[in-house]
């Protein structure tokens, strides 16, 4: 079901970009997986959207019972790390939520936007 709810997610994706809910319009969206060369491991980014290099956002798509913890949501920024983009925004996607952490560091940094799999089904 993961690769099925990324693929849900990407669709919500354009839906926002269609409505202008996105910070930037997208030039390049899609899977991206490769090498972190300071980390010494291979990373893998669910969405990676964007245009030139300006801007990016990088997305999160989970589909388990679990909330999103903070360690996802770290992790996603480590892996930003690996580009150069002059700035960057995470979206996380979850079908459980997300814990209190994570909440209290999105509502502290604007570039931080999380959706839940209800939210999304709502506004389909």
């Amino acid at each position: 079901m993961g690769l099925i709810f990324e693929q849900i997610c990407k669709q919500y994706f354009f839906e926002l970009a269609k409505n202008n809910k996105l910070p930037f319009f997208i030039g390049k969206i899609g899977r991206w997986w490769g090498n972190d060369p300071k980390n010494k491991y291979e990373a893998e980014i669910d969405i990676l959207a964007y245009k030139c290099k300006k801007d990016a956002i990088f997305a999160e798509c989970k589909w388990t019972n679990e909330r999103i913890d903070l360690k996802i949501l770290e992790n996603l920024i480590q892996k930003s790390k690996i580009f150069r983009f002059e700035k960057n925004y995470f979206y996380l996607f979850s079908k459980s939520g997300f814990t209190k952490a994570v909440i209290d560091k999105a509502s502290e940094d604007k570039n931080i936007k999380l959706f839940s799999f209800e939210e999304m089904a709502e506004n389909d």
